[in-house]
Protein backbone atom coordinates (compact mmCIF):
# COMPACT_ATOMS: atom_id res chain seq x y z
CA UNK A 1 0.00 0.00 0.00
CA UNK A 2 1.39 3.38 -0.94
CA UNK A 3 1.80 6.35 1.36
CA UNK A 4 -1.11 8.80 1.52
CA UNK A 5 -0.59 12.03 -0.41
CA UNK A 6 -2.55 15.06 0.65
CA UNK A 7 -3.27 17.88 -1.79
CA UNK A 8 -2.20 21.20 -0.28
CA UNK A 9 -4.80 23.91 -0.56
CA UNK A 10 -7.93 21.71 -0.48
CA UNK A 11 -9.76 21.34 2.82
CA UNK A 12 -12.97 19.44 3.54
CA UNK A 13 -15.28 19.17 6.50
CA UNK A 14 -18.45 17.21 7.16
CA UNK A 15 -21.66 19.11 6.64
CA UNK A 16 -23.01 20.99 9.63
CA UNK A 17 -25.75 19.14 11.51
CA UNK A 18 -28.28 21.78 10.41
CA UNK A 19 -27.31 21.51 6.72
CA UNK A 20 -29.85 20.04 4.28
CA UNK A 21 -29.63 16.29 3.61
CA UNK A 22 -28.23 16.83 0.12
CA UNK A 23 -25.12 18.61 1.44
CA UNK A 24 -22.44 15.93 1.86
CA UNK A 25 -19.47 18.04 2.89
CA UNK A 26 -17.97 21.52 2.65
CA UNK A 27 -14.83 22.06 0.57
CA UNK A 28 -12.57 25.10 0.77
CA UNK A 29 -9.77 25.86 -1.69
CA UNK A 30 -6.79 28.11 -1.07
CA UNK A 31 -6.10 29.12 -4.67
CA UNK A 32 -2.44 30.03 -4.16
CA UNK A 33 -1.59 26.82 -2.26
CA UNK A 34 -3.51 24.64 -4.72
CA UNK A 35 -1.80 26.27 -7.69
CA UNK A 36 1.62 25.44 -6.26
CA UNK A 37 0.54 21.88 -5.36
CA UNK A 38 -0.80 21.20 -8.86
CA UNK A 39 2.55 22.09 -10.45
CA UNK A 40 3.66 18.57 -9.53
CA UNK A 41 0.87 17.22 -11.78
CA UNK A 42 1.26 19.61 -14.72
CA UNK A 43 1.85 16.70 -17.12
CA UNK A 44 -1.28 14.87 -15.97
CA UNK A 45 -4.73 15.32 -17.44
CA UNK A 46 -6.58 14.41 -14.24
CA UNK A 47 -5.88 14.45 -10.50
CA UNK A 48 -8.29 12.18 -8.61
CA UNK A 49 -9.14 12.92 -4.99
CA UNK A 50 -10.86 11.00 -2.23
CA UNK A 51 -12.52 12.66 0.76
CA UNK A 52 -12.10 10.33 3.73
CA UNK A 53 -13.00 10.26 7.38
CA UNK A 54 -9.88 10.36 9.58
CA UNK A 55 -8.97 7.28 11.62
CA UNK A 56 -8.84 9.38 14.77
CA UNK A 57 -11.18 12.32 15.18
CA UNK A 58 -9.60 15.51 16.50
CA UNK A 59 -11.78 16.73 19.39
CA UNK A 60 -10.98 20.33 18.43
CA UNK A 61 -12.09 19.77 14.80
CA UNK A 62 -14.66 16.95 14.86
CA UNK A 63 -16.03 17.68 11.35
CA UNK A 64 -12.61 17.69 9.63
CA UNK A 65 -12.17 15.28 6.70
CA UNK A 66 -9.01 14.27 4.81
CA UNK A 67 -8.58 15.08 1.12
CA UNK A 68 -6.24 12.43 -0.28
CA UNK A 69 -4.85 12.02 -3.80
CA UNK A 70 -6.05 8.79 -5.40
CA UNK A 71 -3.06 7.79 -7.53
CA UNK A 72 -4.19 4.21 -8.22
CA UNK A 73 -3.40 3.15 -11.77
CA UNK A 74 -4.90 -0.07 -13.09
CA UNK A 75 -2.47 -2.38 -14.84
CA UNK A 76 -3.14 -2.77 -18.54
CA UNK A 77 -4.16 -6.28 -19.53
CA UNK A 78 -2.87 -8.01 -22.63
CA UNK A 79 -4.95 -7.72 -25.79
CA UNK A 80 -4.94 -11.45 -26.54
CA UNK A 81 -7.12 -13.57 -24.29
CA UNK A 82 -5.75 -16.81 -25.71
CA UNK A 83 -2.44 -16.35 -23.88
CA UNK A 84 -4.10 -17.23 -20.58
CA UNK A 85 -5.35 -20.68 -21.68
CA UNK A 86 -3.63 -23.96 -22.46
CA UNK A 87 -4.23 -25.48 -25.86
CA UNK A 88 -4.45 -29.00 -24.39
CA UNK A 89 -8.20 -29.06 -23.87
CA UNK A 90 -9.43 -32.69 -23.67
CA UNK A 91 -12.75 -32.16 -25.47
Amino acid sequence: MSEKKYLSGVFASAAHERAPDFVVCNVSINVKMLGHALQEYKNEEWVNLQVKKPYEIDPNKPRKLNVVIDDYKQEKKSQSKTEDFDDDIPF
